[in-house]
């Protein structure tokens, strides 16, 4: 399926396309018509705001939702991306787990 998503910079590029490529459902603030952080992890509600350097702005953005990610520069979501494809395996089955039990009424 073909999404149109304006990534901000490179680097909310990088995690979007190692998001899409774990299976982990997501949508990206420029997809929706309210605010949101960069991406909310859509079956966990878990929110990830990407910041090239630091910004005072952040602490405000963060402190409109729980469950947030914050990573900050270039090494830390190279990192962060790293870690989430070396774990692929893990993830999609935990992302269908949380599918199902949205299914069955448990989540």
């Amino acid at each position: 399926m073909y999404r149109k998503i304006n990534y901000s910079d490179h680097l909310e590029k990088k995690v979007g396309e190692t998001l899409q490529d774990c299976g982990i459902e997501f949508t990206h603030d420029s997809e929706v018509p309210y605010k949101q952080l960069d991406f909310n992890l859509t079956n966990s509600n878990i929110h990830i705001e990407i910041k090239q350097y630091h910004s005072d702005r952040i602490a405000k953005q963060m402190g409109q939702f729980n469950n947030v990610i914050a990573l900050q520069g270039a090494k830390s979501v190279q990192f962060f991306c790293d870690l989430l494809s070396r774990n692929k395996p893990i993830l999609s089955e935990m992302e269908q787990n949380i599918k199902n039990a949205s299914i069955n009424g448990e989540g």
